[in-house]
């Protein structure tokens, strides 16, 4: 089976005797699979989310002197309707790196102070880890809120 052009992936009995086979493919542009159950591929093979982000992302996206300044002013904006409080915004957490990386650059490079949304447990992650994903946050010193706790704030 080649997975960038797809094919059938034979997966172990079942539970009611009979094979399964699923078509897997993985994208020619980055790592995302057919794990995603809504991803599309072109014909060249790219997936949806990356013709997404070059379509839509990359001709707005300014890397250089203008985007930082972007950026610092919308810092600037946070950090001052933050004044006063615990915290001065609210970052949703998967457990996976991109959320866990925006969370520690929020923190260490914007200087911002965020309450810490974790998600990874409705979304059904293995305990373990849940717990090295809180663990890196809380190394942050950031507040972290469990999707599962009962607490209001």
């Amino acid at each position: 089976m080649d997975p960038v052009r797809g094919g059938d992936l034979e997966l172990p009995q079942g539970r009611f005797g009979k094979r399964m086979t699923v078509d897997y493919r993985i994208c020619t542009n980055c790592v995302m699979d057919t794990s995603d159950s809504k991803i599309t591929f072109g014909p060249d093979g790219v997936c949806d989310h990356c013709q997404t982000f070059y379509a839509q992302v990359v001709p707005s996206w300014d890397t250089g002197e203008r985007g930082r300044a972007a950026l610092e002013r919308i810092t600037a904006e946070i950090k001052k309707h933050g004044a006063g409080r615990d915290f001065d915004c609210i970052i949703g957490v998967s457990g996976g790196i991109d959320s866990s990386y925006l969370t520690y650059i929020a923190k260490t490079k914007l200087d911002l102070r965020p309450l810490v949304f974790d998600t990874a447990r409705a979304r059904g992650w293995p305990l373990r880890e849940l717990t090295r994903s809180r663990h890196t946050l809380e190394d942050l010193f950031v507040h972290v809120i469990r999707s599962d706790q009962e607490e209001n704030y």
